[in-house]
């Protein structure tokens, strides 16, 4: 039986959170939360616990993103911490928030869509899709 039948192949931002997710188990981090919001996620780990700044580098490196640290105290846990990630072209090193901002500014169209950024920030220079965790 072919449990799969009917299912949708993962997206590229669903793909990006497992290898992010994978990446945060391997380094020590056993529970991971994901949420997608269109080209971007936000996680957090543990009990809202703080990344290292070596692995955020690391991270960012590695998986063409770009890593963002929120933090806010609270009266009876302490600091927490959430992180944004978003998406990055390997080529020019900004989001697609950015790139459309930029060609806003410059009177052109917007840079491309959600979908298709995503796609393209996930294609090596002979078109294949770059899997993998660090």
């Amino acid at each position: 039986m072919d449990f799969n039948k009917g299912r949708n192949k993962m997206t590229e931002l669903e793909t990006l959170m497992l290898d992010v997710t994978n990446t945060l188990n391997h380094n020590g981090f056993d529970e991971v939360k994901a949420v997608p919001n269109n080209t971007q996620f936000s996680i957090r780990v543990g009990y809202w616990d703080r990344i290292s700044a070596s692995l955020i580098e690391t991270m960012e490196e590695y998986h063409n993103v770009r890593i963002t640290e929120t933090d806010w105290e609270d009266e009876d846990c302490g600091t927490l911490y959430r992180y944004l990630v978003e998406v990055v072209d390997p080529d020019c090193g900004y989001t697609l928030n950015e790139l459309n901002e930029l060609d806003s500014n410059y009177g052109g169209d917007s840079y491309m869509t959600e979908a298709e950024f995503l796609h393209e920030s996930f294609l090596e220079d002979e078109g294949d899709i770059v899997w993998g965790v660090a």
